[in-house]
């Protein structure tokens, strides 16, 4: 993402030198030669910085949207591998205990699994993990522990973080989608 932004930045900046040092085109369409004079309507430093936003988002640079994506990616499985710890018990009582017992047969089930309170949604996804990773004999214990991890990090910054940084882009703007994303990650 930081070469992608880079070499963004460097095509933005080009485009703007070399539009000022021809001629300007007015409104009406006739050609204004560029003068030395400072122009009060050309924007302020503050206003620099959305436009770039906006160069990032759309127009020229739209392929940065994947490297966005990339880096959304990438932020979420490094994080999901590094981090040991347990956020919530039901995170594994609830999907992966079940996807184990599942698909290998044993495990342990709480007490809303055994009254049938529960869908087999969410835990069919790890289940289909499980599943695969069994019939190509990768079904090691390490690789059983990490691999659901990184198939929720990929939903995460997918389905979560990615789209909320279209739709608040789209609903608010291109700044306020970057806000949203960040807000979303920390």
């Amino acid at each position: 993402l930081f070469g992608y932004t880079i070499r963004a930045w460097w095509r933005y900046v080009g485009s703007r030198m070399h539009r000022k040092k021809g001629k300007r085109e007015r409104a009406d369409g006739s050609v204004q030669p560029q003068s030395h004079h400072v122009d009060r309507s050309q924007k302020n430093e503050d206003e620099k910085i959305p436009d770039f936003l906006e160069y990032l988002i759309k127009g020229e640079a739209a392929h940065l949207r994947r490297g966005i994506l990339a880096a959304l990616v990438g932020f979420r499985v490094i994080n999901a591998l590094v981090c040991t710890t347990a956020f919530v018990p039901d995170e594994y009582w609830q999907s992966l205990e079940v996807a184990h017992r599942m698909t290998f047969g044993y495990g342990y089930l709480t007490w809303e699994w055994q009254k049938a309170l529960r869908g087999y949604t969410h835990p069919l996804i790890f289940a289909a993990l499980y599943k695969l990773l069994a019939l190509l004999h990768l079904d090691w214990p390490r690789l059983l522990i990490i691999l659901p991890r990184v198939m929720q990090a990929l939903l995460a910054a997918v389905g979560n973080d990615f789209y909320v940084f279209k739709l608040s882009s789209l609903m608010f703007g291109k700044r306020a989608g970057f806000y949203a994303v960040s807000f979303t990650l920390f």
